[in-house]
């Protein structure tokens, strides 16, 4: 019956959603690419296919199972409805998808290719037991697996089949087949003799010359609503997809991102363009000579700053970016519209609207948050809208990947008295206010609006013009000439522009000028070079409020040891970083796992005051801090790297909240000592709960400062 798989590469989360079908007791079979890879385990996969029994029962075991395995978030809802459930029957498309993670998803499917619903009895009685990491999961047997792949439409069914043939040949009665060799492949020759544009034409892509110009060219792909802009990046060709923002790079990241990382198939189609003289080393004239027709302009090399122009402007071009009108989301996120419409945040969050035919003709107005890094626009992180049957958004923008970040605004403050109107009245905006100017257009005059809080105007005023205490005054000025840039005191650090708005609201400083940036999840060594520029020019205090989790303690930790303060002794400074490896390993002896892991990389300088006594007394201080009793034999120098200039160590620490929390503060602590002159920088807020908007929603109580 095949050979049984222990273990699996899947994902915390899909453990955890398996998991909850297993004790609500659903019935499911895994298939497709997960069911292939389980015979196949040198293939790697990402998403776990499941099919289900379409029964009521069933239905509500899934139901119980999503709200347990995805601890009732809020996130995703099961919308759907049982007379839906029973109804489904498209076996390529799955009825719902379960989890946060893109391509790290359970996939529900109620029939799939060559059976009928009818046959799932039969087909869970034949299936093999294996483990989704530490989860118990069934799979189609492997003769029922190449049955359903063969007539499946998955596009790598052909890289299945050949793999279950090769392994598991005698059991399905076939030949073997022979695996093909790839010879060793230069890559730079590679680069420079496959044309972007011919590999995207191969792989489905159709240009869109009308949006040609000498810096871009557009391709779509119909099957999957996939745009890709393709410039000159130096003297190649590179691309971006303005629908995933983690798909760029060169023709190898194109067919990796295709082929889902699976070499052989990334050599073949490489073969295919490079054995074709019509193809191969054209990278200059290939689309001149495919359409002779266009009015076809040689790309022309372009740098970071022109690039990200140019992305801006694809993106404004293929969306309708509106001002934030509709704030409904985040008022059921527990948010108020004097923050939400606060002049650190005007501006800085969008309605992008979106209709397709699964809404009927009807418009949604999905939340937006822009990313922006020196130059401009790179991808927004969108949060989508949903009626009371299904999700009607569409995150086409999502993560904050590239070197963008989400910013509040950078405030200016008045220079002296200014002249200005308000509700078409004369009123001075004192020297010294701070607050946000934004160009706009009145009876066809430009002018400015500033935007501020109301503790800059008297009581007197606030009176006159009939105002509350929290309403944002919103003045028109003719110019903005008597306006400087402002220093902000804090710089607020948190995973999403949402939980950045609930620190505002929970928190709130009317008086003080917080900038507060989000990195939308891991921060990115782009990102955090990027968050250093705006630290060297506010000298502020640095506030790190990512979620409390592992991820987020982790996340604090690369972010401080990253980020390098102007008013710390260079000389002095340390850097450091935390990466969790040896995840889910099994050790078959006890059936037990090992407890994940973090490596702690310090690097100190070496000077006259950094001696390699005071250093070797530091690290040992670190270790003694992070370990205790129990684990003192594990938290422990792996490696040291000693050079004239600077001496780095790697430390093994549990992954755990409570040693990664140790870690970071006592880091914190050696830093202000040596570098700060006992001024501490860098301060760790944490989340009550897991992040700071359910701290909002759920009313948790934060100190009034921090």
């Amino acid at each position: 019956m095949g050979t049984k798989i222990v273990s699996d590469f899947s994902t915390t989360e899909q453990q955890h959603i398996l998991g909850a079908f297993n004790k609500m007791k659903v019935k499911y079979i895994g298939f497709d690419s997960y069911a292939a890879n389980s015979y196949s385990p040198t293939l790697p996969y990402s998403d776990i296919s499941v099919w289900v029994k379409s029964t009521p029962e069933n239905f509500e075991a899934i139901k119980k199972a999503i709200s347990l395995g995805l601890d009732n978030s809020n996130r995703v809802a099961f919308k759907k409805n049982v007379a839906d459930f029973q109804n489904f029957d498209d076996p390529n498309r799955p009825f719902i998808s379960i989890g946060f993670t893109k391509n790290r998803l359970v996939k529900v499917f109620l029939s799939i290719p060559d059976f009928q619903k009818d046959d799932f009895d039969k087909a869970l009685s034949d299936a093999e037991l294996r483990k989704a990491g530490v989860i118990n999961t069934k799979i189609l047997s492997v003769e029922d697996t190449y049955k359903s792949l063969k007539a499946s439409l998955n596009r790598h069914k052909e890289k299945f089949l050949i793999n279950l043939e090769r392994e598991h040949g005698k059991i399905l009665n076939v030949k073997k087949s022979s695996k093909k060799v790839f010879p060793k492949k230069d890559f730079n020759y590679i680069l420079e003799n496959v044309d972007l544009e011919a590999v995207l034409e191969k792989i489905g892509y159709e240009p869109q010359i009308k949006k040609w110009g000498k810096t871009q060219h557009l391709w779509s792909r119909k099957s999957n609503d996939s745009k890709i802009v393709v410039f000159m990046n130096n003297a190649l060709k590179g691309y971006f997809d303005l629908n995933d923002t983690e798909n760029k790079g060169t023709l190898l990241d194109l067919l990796l991102n295709e082929y889902d990382r699976y070499w052989p198939d990334v050599f073949a189609a490489i073969d295919e363009v490079l054995i074709n003289p019509n193809l191969a080393n054209i990278n200059s004239d290939y689309a001149k000579g495919k359409y002779q027709d266009s009015e076809f302009e040689k790309l022309i090399p372009l740098d970071l700053e022109q690039q990200t122009k140019l992305r801006e402007k694809a993106i404004r071009e293929e969306n309708q970016i509106l001002a934030y009108t509709r704030p409904s989301y985040l008022k059921e996120c527990g948010l108020t519209e004097n923050i939400i419409y606060a002049p650190e945040f005007l501006g800085q969050i969008n309605n992008i609207p979106y209709e397709s035919k699964e809404t009927q003709g009807m418009t949604f107005y999905n939340t937006a948050f822009p990313m922006r890094n020196e130059f401009g626009l790179t991808s927004f992180i969108v949060q989508f809208v949903s009626n009371s049957n299904k999700h009607l958004g569409k995150i086409y923008l999502a993560g904050s990947k590239f070197d963008g970040v989400w910013m509040s605004n950078e405030l200016l403050k008045a220079d002296k008295n200014i002249n200005a109107t308000l509700n078409g009245q004369a009123i001075i905006i004192a020297a010294g206010t701070l607050g946000a100017l934004h160009k706009v257009e009145k009876d066809n005059i430009t002018k400015f609006q500033f935007s501020y809080n109301p503790q800059y105007l008297s009581e007197n005023l606030l009176q006159k013009f009939n105002l509350q205490p929290t309403t944002i005054i919103r003045a028109l000025v003719d110019n903005d000439i008597d306006f400087s840039k402002a220093k902000a005191q804090r710089m607020i650090i948190t995973e999403s522009p949402i939980d950045a708005l609930s620190f505002a609201q929970l928190i709130p400083m009317p008086s003080e000028y917080n900038l507060y940036i989000s990195t939308g999840g891991f921060p990115s060594s782009q990102q955090i070079e990027f968050i250093n520029k705006v630290l060297q020019k506010h000298n502020s205090e640095v506030i790190l409020a990512m979620d409390n989790t592992n991820p987020g303690l982790g996340f604090n930790t690369i972010l401080a040891g990253g980020l390098q303060h102007p008013l710390l002794k260079t000389e002095n400074d340390i850097k450091y970083r935390i990466d969790n490896v040896n995840n889910n390993q099994n050790t078959e002896e006890t059936n037990a796992f090992k407890k994940n892991e973090s490596h702690l990389k310090v690097v100190f300088p070496k000077n006259k005051e950094l001696t390699n006594e005071k250093i070797k007394s530091l690290v040992d201080r670190i270790i003694k801090n992070v370990g205790a009793f129990l684990d003192k034999d594990v938290v422990k120098v792996i490696e040291r790297v000693s050079n004239q200039e600077n001496e780095s160590f790697k430390i093994a620490i549990p992954n755990s909240r409570r040693h990664l929390t140790k870690a970071l503060d006592i880091l914190l602590k050696i830093r202000a000592e040596i570098a700060g002159e006992g001024k501490q920088y860098f301060l760790v807020k944490k989340p009550i709960t897991k992040n700071l908007n359910e701290d909002l929603q759920t009313k948790k109580k934060h100190p009034s400062k921090i």
